[in-house]
């Protein structure tokens, strides 16, 4: 359950609540004072009128879309690196240059 956000307890009415949406979209209320627990499921009219009362959590802003550093800039080419030819190992399977 992820939290959405806070609203005043209906039961206690001095309380913040915390309000929580389900991975099916029920939203459940819960009001840690009164212990009250209540659940909307997704487009009932509970759900909505929970929607219309509670304060959104404050979201984190997006980190701004940037290259990655080991990306060239356009226009920018470079020629790529081939790792260095490794020794073959003689073994009883690969008889190597006999």
């Amino acid at each position: 359950m992820a939290k959405i956000g806070y609203t005043k307890c209906p039961h206690c009415n001095n309380s913040e609540a915390t309000v929580s949406e389900s991975t099916g979209h029920t939203i459940t209320l819960r009001c840690h004072r009164c212990d009250l627990t209540a659940f909307a499921k997704a487009g009932s009219k509970l759900a909505r009128d929970i929607r219309a009362k509670m304060t959104p959590l404050e979201e984190d802003e997006p980190a701004p879309i940037s290259t990655p550093k080991n990306t060239p800039h356009k226009g920018v080419t470079e020629t790529a690196k081939e790792p260095p030819p490794t020794k073959q190992v003689n073994s009883v399977f690969n008889l190597g240059a006999l």
